[in-house]
């Protein structure tokens, strides 16, 4: 639409990237990327909670967004693994253009799913 000195978007944008995952802007200048990818959860510590916790299992990967933001996003870290088994996931480490996923468990596990969520502004 043509406000009478520019043009503006009347409805939302979007792209998939194979490599950073997908992306959606909004006229209101909201954006949206999110990316299905896979953590090896197998660095270890010992007794992490108390001294008969046992072991706990931890994992990063790092998402380089597939498009910029233009203030820091909120990240949401989401596990795909069946939650009642001791999964718990968090994002870190969070820029405008990238951030790292994490996941802990229980178990050593290797190619878990993870997915990461970011939502912020274009413009």
């Amino acid at each position: 639409m043509y406000n009478g000195t520019q043009f503006k978007p009347m409805c939302s944008i979007s792209d998939t990237d194979s490599t950073y995952g997908s992306w959606q802007k909004d006229p209101d200048g909201t954006l949206k990327c999110w990316q299905k990818t896979t953590v090896n959860v197998t660095m270890s510590a010992q007794n992490l909670y108390g001294s008969s916790s046992g072991w706990t299992y931890f994992g990063t990967v790092s998402w380089t967004f597939p498009t910029t933001f233009v203030g820091t996003p909120e990240v949401f870290a989401i596990s795909n693994q069946d939650a009642s088994t001791g999964y718990v996931s968090k994002a870190r480490h969070i820029t405008t253009t990238s951030c790292t996923l994490s996941m802990a468990h229980v178990n050593s596990v290797s190619g878990a799913d993870i997915n990461g969520l970011a939502v912020g502004f274009w413009k």
